[in-house]
């Protein structure tokens, strides 16, 4: 009986410190962290963004290992010092607006994907 009661307080406790881990959060400026992965939009073309957002990880001393767009989708990754992997996804979701989706490491850091973000904005 102690084992079971034990197992469920375990499996309770897990599931409260997963839930507000993988909690959806709005930032206040305009995107939105959820599991691992930061949201947001920008009314820019998609052309205007990628360009952006090479200048932005290169202000923030991050090396690209890989740089690829087309007509509808680019795509970023690089490596930051700690040697994470950072991936920055740019969809085109209309003429003049896009979804940027970024996601630092393996479970997410959401203060350095803000920082992305603010950088990429910066440079529209």
């Amino acid at each position: 009986m102690k084992f079971v009661s034990t197992a469920i307080l375990s499996t309770f406790l897990f599931l409260f410190t997963a839930c507000s881990f993988f909690q959806a959060s709005n930032t206040g400026q305009g995107t939105t962290y959820q599991f691992g992965k930061m949201e947001g939009f920008l009314k820019s073309s998609l052309s205007r963004v990628h360009n952006a957002t090479g200048r932005a990880l290169k202000d923030l001393e991050l090396l690209t290992t890989s740089a690829k767009k087309d007509a509808l989708f680019s795509m970023y990754e690089a490596k930051n010092a700690k040697d994470e992997t950072i991936s920055v996804k740019i969809e085109k979701i209309g003429s003049d607006s896009v979804k940027v989706y970024i996601k630092v490491g393996l479970i997410g850091d959401q203060m350095y994907s803000q920082a992305i973000f603010d950088a990429i904005k910066k440079h529209l």
